[in-house]
């Protein structure tokens, strides 16, 4: 008997995929005509306008990844199989071989730390702090020193470590941030207003919205301009305090290195953006969406937030969300923590958010943290070279598409120069006027999202899961 049985259908087609290919195809197998092309456009219209996915997948990313998936499945059911869609839709790391080895060694590590932990403590407890374990919230800020270089300034560390909770994913943390700035607001008997850039991940402008209910609190979203990368400049902040002027609780989204759009800020950008809102308004609360930092190099980083840190009015008012998901592919594990130098931004609410919501943090998460910890240099060293892989795809799908001058515009918010940097794993392009991600994906065999911002509408593609050289082949063909 095999213990283990449950495996085979772990690793069988996913049965929603399945069970909407299996219905398209049924409805579509007799009416397909034409040539190869005319055919796949047959099958992708069917399935970009099925009813029941629109219905069922709520959202770009989650819709556009299942029409992607089934029209892949479809392709391979019926005599259409001579290629197949690439999937550049939801951000998820699928890490490449070299690295696998290092993440089950993660795993080990943590199953063994677990172990010893319940040993030492008699079974499993509830996290009545709410925080997770010190040693874990130690050995994170530790390993963010590389590339934020805390330890530069006196006693940073050791606040940092103090003042931080461990969360199940950077959502949860998100959300239990949010949650936590109504309270904060209320008890001020303020409304909060929530503000970012357009250029903020989709799933937090979300977050916020859930919030909206009741009129509890409002949100201001901020057009940002191409020349500026797509992020917030001085001058959209100062802008913005002259429309809004009301005593309201501001809480402000910052991401540096961005998602969607793929690109960073520059030192001066982030610096002169933060010292700008604490300038305009003091009490205002700054939420760094750091998910992306640590995948750049260290240098550039470092760089990026050097500032910032010496500036002990701005590192005043700044809550850090970091995360493990995408630095070292462990999406499904749900590992991030948000940690702030002012202990009152992350006491009181944010802790009550996680102990009435989730009776603490999990286990699992301190654990793992630890084993991350516990790698060696030469085992880290993977993960960046993880990172150089995703630089080489976005750098070739960048100069794939320059092929498709029908489909894509000019892309002032892109330095080329940098794309051969690691960065975030997503290329944001913009189509023509009235070219569909559909009409790209038809032409050039690439499934992206569709975002849509200030400056119009883009395309984004994400590449974390390409997992050995695919379109890299392209940038290497350009530098010749």
């Amino acid at each position: 008997m095999n213990e283990f049985e449950f495996l085979e259908e772990i690793a069988a087609d996913d049965p929603v995929v399945l069970g909407h290919a299996e219905r398209i195809i049924s409805g579509i197998v007799d009416s397909l005509q034409g040539d190869f092309n005319t055919k796949v456009q047959s099958v992708m219209n069917s399935v970009f306008e099925d009813p029941e996915i629109l219905k069922q997948f709520n959202g770009g990313i989650r819709y556009t990844t299942m029409v992607g998936s089934v029209v892949n499945r479809i392709l391979d059911a019926l005599p259409l199989g001579e290629r197949r869609m690439s999937l550049l839709t939801i951000g998820t790391i699928l890490p490449p071989d070299f690295v696998l080895p290092v993440m089950e060694r993660i795993d080990s590590l943590a199953a063994e730390i677990k172990i010893q932990i319940g040993r030492i403590r008699k079974g499993r407890p509830y996290d009545v702090s709410a925080q997770g374990l010190l040693p874990p919230r130690k050995a994170a800020i530790g390993l963010f020193d590389e590339h934020y270089h805390f330890s530069d300034e006196p006693e940073l560390e050791e606040k940092l470590s103090n003042n931080s909770v461990l969360v199940s994913g950077g959502m949860v943390g998100l959300d239990f941030f949010v949650r936590s700035m109504l309270k904060r607001a209320k008890k001020a008997g303020k409304t909060a207003l929530f503000v970012y850039p357009d250029n903020s991940f989709d799933s937090y402008k979300k977050i916020v919205a859930d919030h909206m209910e009741g009129g509890r609190a409002k949100h201001s979203e901020i057009s940002t301009e191409p020349e500026n990368g797509l992020h917030l400049s001085a001058k959209n902040v100062r802008e913005f305090y002259e429309k809004n002027p009301e005593n309201d609780q501001k809480v402000w989204c910052i991401t540096p290195v961005g998602n969607p759009s793929g690109t960073k800020m520059t030192p001066d950008q982030l610096t002169e953006v933060c010292e700008a809102i604490v300038e305009c308004d003091p009490e205002a609360i700054i939420l760094l969406d750091s998910t992306y930092i640590r995948v750049l190099d260290p240098k550039d980083a470092r760089a990026l937030v050097a500032r910032v840190i010496r500036n002990r009015t701005v590192m005043n008012r700044i809550i850090f969300l970091e995360s493990f998901s995408k630095t070292h592919g462990l999406c499904s594990d749900r590992l991030a923590i948000l940690f702030a130098e002012n202990r009152s931004l992350i006491a009181d609410e944010i802790q009550n958010q996680i102990m009435s919501s989730t009776a603490g943090t999990p286990l699992n998460t301190s654990t793992e943290i630890l084993a991350i910890s516990q790698l060696q240099p030469s085992e880290k060293q993977v993960f960046a070279q993880m990172y150089e892989l995703w630089a080489h795809e976005r750098e070739g799908l960048f100069n794939y598409f320059k092929q498709f001058p029908d489909l894509f515009d000019a892309q002032p918010h892109i330095k080329e120069s940098e794309l051969k940097d690691p960065m975030a794993p997503y290329l944001l392009m913009k189509p023509k006027e009235g070219v569909t991600a559909k009409q790209v994906a038809l032409e050039t065999w690439c499934f992206g999202v569709e975002t849509a911002m200030g400056s119009g509408n883009y395309i984004r593609f994400a590449v974390g899961a390409i997992s050995e050289p695919t379109y890299a082949r392209y940038a290497e063909a350009e530098a010749v």
